[in-house]
């Protein structure tokens, strides 16, 4: 993408949430518009598909108003013990200053400013799987 860019607060965003039992996926979103996502299915263990995609400038501001809206660097998660097979999905967000901000909470506790990031996320992965054809592994 052009200096268009470079206007953008961060340079990388990833997201981790597969977990062993239930599956769940990763995203790798780059300010250039550049993402890898991959999605895994329950029984598939660490098998599953994945997909590149490039994103509209728009979207990738979209990202980037969302991260500042919801002031992700400020945000403050209490830690406690995880439940049995609890999901427990991870932001990293490296920022142009260098910056590297992960957050990461349980599935079963709320958080309104990282769900909406968080939610965000998930259905850029969903509606990439719906347009896309993956590459699925071997």
């Amino acid at each position: 993408m052009t200096s268009k860019s470079e206007s953008l607060s961060f340079k990388r965003i990833f997201l981790q949430d597969i977990q062993p039992l239930f599956g769940g996926l990763d995203i790798a979103l780059k300010s250039d518009g550049d993402v890898r996502v991959h999605i895994v299915t329950p029984r598939e263990k660490v098998r599953g598909n994945k997909y590149w995609f490039t994103l509209q400038a728009t979207k990738l501001e979209e990202i980037d108003n969302l991260l500042a809206e919801n002031e992700f660097e400020k945000i403050h998660i209490i830690d406690r013990p995880g439940k049995p097979d609890e999901a427990s999905p991870k932001i990293t967000v490296l920022y142009r200053s260098g910056k590297e901000v992960v957050k990461q909470k349980w599935a079963n506790d709320e958080h309104p400013q990282f769900d909406k990031i968080y939610n965000w996320l998930v259905q850029l992965a969903r509606d990439i799987e719906r347009e896309g054809t993956p590459d699925i592994e071997n």
